[in-house]
């Protein structure tokens, strides 16, 4: 994949901003250079004639002109002409340096905003069967430290790169107008430098991947002992975890002192290099001095270059291994990115209009190469109630979230309103659908907003019609700050029971025209289960009701009940009927209400 290529899609948008932090350094850089031309002239025309010696006026000095129509001896005129140049080159070098970092920053972390922000709606388009692939390390990488990463390339690593390349050509423009001997041993420098980069980059690269994987596996195993520290206390396998946690944080700390060690290794060969061309420079300076063909003026310069070349070049060599990350983690944002969403919309989507009549025909679903739905025929024309029921495995969440394309149909077609559901957009689609959901997800916010996720613009009215038809309203209404509690993560610990409650008043709240119930009153007791129930059927008889439940109890009252077993549908009809045919529905329906006699007794 190139990286570069990825990256400059969000990068283009602002390339005015950087073409212009690019000439601030590059402004910075000719006064960082023009510099060492002052200390010259001091020495040549003011310090050594102060002294007796004859003045030495040198052709390759830039600024010759200052002292021109001054008298020879005017050495105070002539310091304070070259001191007034030097500052003012500060000045400048300080205001350029000043502009270009806060423009470049501001334009780059608007680009780190805007991929971060792609990344976060692509997790949220894509489809579950895509993001299983990942786990939560993984995917907490891409969308906060990969953009980071990324921008930093662009802000800091390409620009410096820059900067330190018009540093060399110019230190060498200089050197070279004193005398092109001297530029030899810098040069040959640059040659073994760019030699050993090729080895150095390819290791980084290594590295860095490793060091990316060891971090993802860190964090994922933070994050999963976040979620799980209830099960660990209740277990009692804190122990456990922290020898697991010992042995992960030590292999990421490992990857980073590997990475270390190849880098202070290379730095100290780059470090020897760069004394021994200094060595090397100020040999054939030296000669060049001792034999006439240089000035002391134009030593010192020399010297000032050399020490501002080896640096330059070593740079360049840290910031090529430092980009070597960000290929590293574009490489892996960009492949999330680029991945096909599964369930895409169709060119040409019709609008969904009417009451949704839904019906299955030989629909099958395979998800990672195992079918979970096989052949399944259903018919839901508007205001039908459907049961599911099954023992755990046999498909009946697959089947649910195949309804609004949460899944995809693999085999077979599912229709809405006579025209298949892919001629539909997927937001349409979803739209249709009340969804709660077996695993209950509550954000750390307050009840209410929980509650009106779908819309949070919601009266409180709405808001606190679908808790009392959710049964949640009564303990809600003895919380702390009641319908302003906060709940979630950050929030008061609220039961099972009361969890499920919440979500499905968050589904009733949105109103739409089918209501899908995965599972979702399992920690509830018969009893509050049965007035949830009534309360769906008094306030929403007119909708259609899809309930998948282990009890038998939930869907005895749906118009069809099916029973499915291996994502087969091996027993399908009304309660009454299910209970003459004495197959498997009758046998749990038989055995739960006999647990449930017991329980009274």
């Amino acid at each position: 994949m190139n990286v570069l290529k990825e990256s400059f899609v969000f990068a283009r948008r602002y390339m005015p901003v950087w073409i212009t932090v690019i000439l601030l350094a590059l402004l910075s850089d000719v006064c960082l250079n023009l510099l060492p031309q002052a200390p010259q002239l001091i020495i040549d025309r003011v310090i050594n004639p102060a002294l007796g010696e004859t003045p030495v006026v040198n052709e390759s000095n830039p600024f010759n002109f200052l002292l021109n129509g001054l008298a020879a001896d005017d050495y105070v005129t002539m310091f304070l002409r070259i001191a007034a140049v030097c500052l003012s080159l500060a000045l400048l070098r300080y205001i350029a340096h000043y502009v270009r970092w806060n423009l470049g920053h501001a334009y780059g972390l608007s680009m780190e905003n805007r991929m971060r922000g792609r990344v976060f709606a692509k997790m949220l388009s894509q489809n579950s069967v895509v993001l299983d692939r990942y786990t939560s390390g993984d995917l907490l990488s891409i969308c906060n430290s990969d953009p980071t990463v990324i921008k930093d390339n662009y802000v800091l690593n390409f620009t410096i790169l820059i900067e330190q390349i018009f540093v060399i050509t110019l230190a060498v423009f200089f050197l070279t107008r004193i005398d092109p001997w001297l530029v030899l041993c810098p040069l040959a420098l640059a040659v073994i430098s760019a030699c050993a980069t090729v080895r150095y980059t390819r290791k980084l690269r290594r590295l860095y991947s490793n060091i990316r994987e060891r971090a993802v596996n860190l964090n994922t195993m933070i994050s999963e002992n976040i979620n799980g520290v209830r099960i660990i206390r209740a277990f009692s396998s804190e122990d456990v975890e922290l020898a697991k946690f010992d042995k992960v944080n030590e292999a990421y700390r490992d990857a980073y002192v590997a990475h270390a060690k190849t880098v202070a290794s290379y730095q100290a060969l780059f470090n020897f290099l760069g004394q021994a061309v200094n060595i090397a420079s100020i040999t054939i300076g030296v000669i060049l001095a001792v034999n006439g063909k240089m000035s002391v003026g134009e030593f010192s310069t020399f010297l000032t270059y050399v020490g501002m070349i080896n640096p330059a070049l070593i740079n360049i060599v840290n910031y090529i291994g430092v980009i070597q990350n960000m290929m590293i983690c574009g490489n892996r944002m960009f492949t999330f990115l680029n991945t096909a969403n599964v369930i895409e919309d169709k060119e040409g989507a019709v609008p969904i209009s009417g009451n949704p009549d839904i019906t299955l025909r030989n629909v099958s679903v395979c998800l990672d190469d195992n079918e979970q739905i096989h052949n399944v025929d259903l018919d839901l024309p508007y205001g039908k109630k459907l049961g599911i029921m099954g023992k755990t495995g046999a498909g009946k969440s697959v089947l649910i979230k195949t309804l609004p394309r949460l899944f995809e149909a693999t085999g077979g077609e599912v229709r809405i309103n006579g025209n298949l559901i892919k001629s539909y957009r997927v937001e349409d689609v979803r739209r249709l659908f009340s969804i709660v959901f077996q695993d209950v997800f509550l954000f750390s916010d307050t009840v209410e907003s929980n509650i009106a996720l779908y819309d949070i613009d919601a009266p409180q009215e709405s808001v606190v019609r679908a808790a009392e038809i959710a049964g949640a309203a009564e303990f809600i209404e003895k919380l702390p700050q009641k319908y302003e509690t906060i709940v979630g993560e950050r929030g008061i610990g609220l039961s099972g029971g009361q969890k499920q409650r919440l979500s499905m008043a968050r589904a009733l709240l949105k109103d739409a025209p089918v209501i899908l119930l995965d599972d979702c009153t399992s920690a509830l007791d018969l009893e509050t289960e049965r007035r949830i129930l009534k309360n769906l059927s008094e306030n929403y008889g007119d909708r259609t009701l899809v309930i998948a439940s282990h009890r038998a109890s939930s869907v005895m009252g749906c118009d069809e009940i099916i029973f499915l077993e291996d994502g087969r549908i091996v027993e399908r009809g009304s309660h009454e009927e299910l209970m003459r045919q004495k197959g498997r529905y009758y046998d749990t329906f038989t055995a739960q209400d006999a647990q449930a006699k017991e329980a009274l007794l």
